[in-house]
C-alpha cells in the first residue's frame, strides 16, 4: 500500500482484513484495493503476476503470504432479459471506492482501511454489523444471490468462521435461491466447499450448510444422515474432530476433507457389502454423483477411494501385520492415517496400541521425515 501510495495512487487494506483486525482476530490473508489498474499494479511489483480472466486480479508476492490487488470496480450493467438472469459472468468494470464498496457481498466485508490517516472508511454500514456481530448482504440479497450464487456458500463460511449469526431477509434468500448455485460453474462450488472445511471452522460450516438447506442442493446425498448419527461417525462429530488438525498441516488435503464428509455415507453402504464385491465400484458408485455434478478431478476422486479402501488396515482388533511396511511407503498413507485416527476412538486401548504398531512402521518408513513429523503430531 506505501509503495502505491508512492507512486500518486490511492490504496486500501479490505475485506475480511479489516473484519478480523476489529474483531481482534489475525487475518487469514490481506486484500488491497487500489485506483491502479492491473498492469499498472504489475510493473510496480517484479515480484507479482497476473490472474483470473472473469475478474481480474494481481498477486503480489510477500515473504510467504500472496497479497492479492485488484483495482477500483462497480457493477457492471446487466441487460434486462426474458429470463431475468443476473448472473455475473465478468467483473472487469472499473469504478470508484464507494461504487466498489457497494457491488461486495456483505457489509462486514465491506470496509477499507486507509493508511494515510489510520481510518476505516464504511460506505456500506459494516460497522453497525461488525458491533451487531451480522452477516447481511449489501442490497437486496435476492439481487445479490442470483449475481453471484457462490455468494451464499461464503455466507455460511463468514459466519460459522466468526460466529456472527445470519441476517433474516439474507437467511430467508438463501433457502429460495438455494438451486441456483447449480447454475454456477463447478469448479467454483468446489473450491467454496473446500474453503468451509478450512480455517477450524469445518464442523460449524457443514451444520450451518445443513440448518440452510444449501446441502439439499449440494450433497443431497448427505442430508437424509446428518440427523442420524452412527456411534462416533457422524458427519459432525469427524469435522469436529478435523478442525483440531491444524489448519497448516499439509494432509489436509481436498480429498481428505472430502472423505471425511462423505464417511459416514460410505461405512453405511459398506455394511451391506459381501464377499467378493467390488470395494472399489461400491465406494466410486456411492461418491458418483457428488463428483459428476462438481467435476472432482479424477486424481481427487482416485486418491479418495484409495482412503476409503485403506480404512480396512485400521481395524482396532486387526492381528495381520502383512504388508503393512509397504502400506506406509504409498502416497495416500498420510491421509488414510488421518482419516482412521479422526474416525476411531483415541481413548480406546485397541486403537493405541494400534497407534503404537504403526508409529514403529512410520519411524522405520523411507518416508520424508517432514511427513513422519505429520503424522507422528496424530498420535502424541
Amino acid at each position: 500500500m506505501y509503495r502505491l501510495h508512492r507512486n500518486h495512487y490511492r490504496a486500501y487494506m479490505v475485506g475480511g482484513a479489516v473484519r478480523d483486525l476489529l474483531l481482534k482476530r489475525t487475518p487469514k490473508d490481506y486484500d488491497v484495493v487500489t485506483d491502479a489498474r492491473p498492469n499498472k499494479v504489475k510493473k510496480l511489483f517484479r515480484n507479482s503476476y497476473l490472474i483470473g480472466r472473469r475478474f481480474r486480479l494481481v498477486h503480489v508476492r510477500f515473504k510467504d503470504k500472496v497479497i492479492e490487488v485488484s483495482t477500483f470496480r462497480k457493477m457492471p450493467q446487466v441487460e434486462d432479459n426474458a429470463t431475468g438472469d443476473l448472473l455475473l459472468r465478468r467483473e472487469n468494470t472499473f469504478g470508484t471506492p464507494e461504487e466498489d464498496a457497494i457491488r461486495r457481498d456483505f457489509t462486514i466485508n465491506g470496509l477499507f482501511y486507509d493508511i494515510r490517516d489510520f481510518s476505516v472508511i464504511d460506505y456500506v454500514g459494516g460497522l453497525a454489523d461488525v458491533r451487531k456481530r451480522m452477516v447481511r448482504t449489501i442490497g437486496d440479497p435476492s439481487i445479490r444471490f442470483r449475481e453471484d450464487p457462490c455468494r451464499m456458500i461464503r455466507a455460511v463460511r463468514v459466519a460459522a468462521r466468526i460466529r456472527f449469526r445470519i441476517e433474516n431477509d439474507t437467511w430467508l434468500a438463501m433457502g429460495e435461491y438455494r438451486n441456483d448455485l447449480l447454475r454456477c460453474a463447478p469448479a467454483r462450488v468446489l473450491e467454496e466447499i473446500y474453503h468451509l472445511m478450512k480455517y477450524g471452522s469445518a464442523e460449524a460450516s457443514i451444520r450451518l450448510l445443513h440448518r440452510s438447506k444449501l446441502m439439499e442442493t449440494l450433497i443431497p446425498e448427505l442430508a437424509e444422515f446428518w440427523n442420524h448419527p452412527q456411534d462416533g461417525n457422524s458427519p459432525n462429530t469427524l469435522l469436529g474432530r478435523l478442525d483440531e488438525l491444524q489448519p497448516g498441516n499439509p494432509l489436509r488435503t481436498p480429498p481428505l476433507m472430502l472423505a471425511v464428509v462423505f464417511y459416514p455415507l460410505i461405512n453405511h453402504q459398506m455394511q451391506s457389502l459381501k464377499p467378493g464385491d467390488d470395494l472399489r465400484a461400491r465406494v466410486e458408485k456411492c461418491i458418483l454423483p457428488f463428483t459428476q455434478r462438481f467435476h472432482v478431478p479424477r486424481r481427487h476422486l482416485d486418491r479418495l477411494t484409495q482412503i476409503f479402501i485403506a480404512q480396512r488396515w485400521f481395524q482396532p482388533d486387526r492381528k495381520t501385520r502383512k504388508r503393512s511396511k509397504s502400506l506406509v511407503n504409498r502416497s495416500f498413507f498420510g491421509e488414510s492415517f488421518v482419516l482412521a485416527n479422526l474416525r476411531l476412538n483415541r481413548d480406546e486401548p485397541l486403537w493405541r496400541e494400534q497407534c503404537n504398531f504403526w508409529k514403529d512402521r512410520i519411524l522405520r518408513s523411507d518416508i520424508s521425515d517432514s511427513e513422519k513429523r505429520n503424522l507422528a503430531d496424530l498420535m502424541n
